[in-house]
């Protein structure tokens, strides 16, 4: 694995890109992975930088599950091609949590490159960058957590009204 001690590029030094997506359900067309890495491409394309890799997890949780546990992006860090940033359509597809965003970014600094992301106004490969993108981590984290409790909430209100939760009865119970 190509690695460069603390070589920092700016975003217009950047001539190479690896492509990272992550989808949590399958079947979610909205942020399908397909989509995530067409976006990619394009955004690739419109500055001039070469894609030389391609790697995705799919049906993998950001939130349950940290970068470097997931087969996709140990893949991408331990990549033989050389690259100067790794594009993600959106923050919340590398990380969840704060705390794994900062150690993404580190193992990526590690190898002289930078996360770019399509869809939030991040590109750090610049201190400016890494500033933004770490408030990012911060609400998507915050957001994260949100969601668990409105289900937690929402799951126990159902279960006080005598109601059983999660989806279809089992068959034969009615």
């Amino acid at each position: 694995m190509p690695k460069r001690e603390g070589a920092r590029q700016s975003g217009s030094s950047i001539k190479t890109a690896a492509i990272y997506a992550r989808l949590s359900v399958h079947r979610d067309e909205s942020v399908s992975v397909e989509r995530q890495l067409d976006r990619a491409r394009e955004y690739a394309t419109a500055r001039g930088w070469t894609v030389v890799l391609e790697v995705e997890d799919k049906g993998v949780s950001a939130t349950r599950h940290r970068p470097q546990d997931r087969s996709g992006w140990r893949s991408l860090l331990q990549a033989d091609e050389h690259f100067d940033a790794v594009i993600v359509w959106k923050i919340d597809r590398l990380a969840r949590r704060t705390i794994d965003f900062l150690e993404t970014d580190r193992m990526l600094r590690d190898r002289g490159a930078g996360i770019v992301s399509v869809e939030d106004p991040i590109d750090m490969t610049t201190s400016q960058g890494r500033g933004f993108a770490t408030m990012l981590a911060v609400f998507a984290e915050m957001e994260a957590d949100a969601i668990a409790a409105r289900v937690r909430d929402a799951r126990r209100k159902i279960i006080q009204a005598g109601r059983r939760p999660g989806g279809r009865p089992p068959f034969g119970f009615m």
